[in-house]
């Protein structure tokens, strides 16, 4: 089993791996996953959608967490700003 870390993303970090993740939000919602999105979605509008969040972040009105295996891309991302008694949780399919 591979060892899994969760981290907290600044927004320095959100953009460092805003490749990864506009790659994740287009796998998941391409793949049927229901994150306020319907497919397909571009890579212009999943880089909208993380250049918001980065700016959430930067702002500090936002948290944004990664699970990753050790040394891979980011696999999930809970926490929105209006979903806060459940966080939203993306997840890479393997």
């Amino acid at each position: 089993m591979a060892d899994v870390g969760i981290e907290t993303l600044t927004a320095s970090g959100a953009h460092r791996e805003q490749a990864a993740l506009v790659a994740l939000l287009r796998n998941v919602v391409d793949d049927g996953g229901s994150v306020g999105f319907l497919p397909p979605l571009s890579a212009e509008e999943a880089g909208e959608y993380w250049a918001g969040v980065a700016a959430a972040l930067e702002g500090g009105s936002r948290l944004l967490w990664v699970a990753r295996d050790a040394g891979s891309a980011p696999s999930s991302e809970p926490s929105s700003s209006t979903s806060r008694d459940v966080p939203t949780a993306i997840i890479a399919r393997r």
